[in-house]
């Protein structure tokens, strides 16, 4: 009994793979071109968000990006060598959200809270 019950559970999981298969057209998608993520990844980040460009001569570049044309970006660097930057897609290796300023963001805000709440209740008691 119990090996009829594993010859139905291989023949169900053997239907879904074809049938996902077929969905899919049979074939796997092409790989993308970091170029290509990088373009899809900037574009989705947006305009005015600290970021963090890995470059494929492995240099890394933070700062804000400032605008996204067609096959590059223009990024607003705050570490290192300070100032604006174009760079093309296809020396983009990565970029993400740089998650570290908003961490600090974050971080002094709650200080900032716990610091002057106190002070404006003395302050009001006084």
């Amino acid at each position: 009994m119990r090996r009829v019950g594993s010859l139905l559970v291989v023949a169900a999981l053997a239907v879904l793979a074809g049938a996902v298969a077929s969905a899919s057209g049979g074939r796997a998608d092409p790989p993308v071109s970091s170029s290509e993520r990088a373009a899809a990844d900037a574009r989705q980040i947006g305009r005015g968000v600290p970021v963090k460009v890995s470059l494929a001569d492995g240099t890394t570049l933070k700062g804000v990006l400032v605008d996204i044309q067609p096959d590059s970006v223009r990024v607003l660097v705050t570490k290192g060598r300070k100032g604006e930057r174009t760079v093309a897609f296809s020396a983009i290796e990565r970029i993400k959200k740089d998650k570290s300023h908003s961490s600090r963001l974050i971080i002094l805000s709650v200080i900032a809270a716990v610091l002057i709440v106190p002070i404006g209740l003395c302050a009001a008691a006084g």
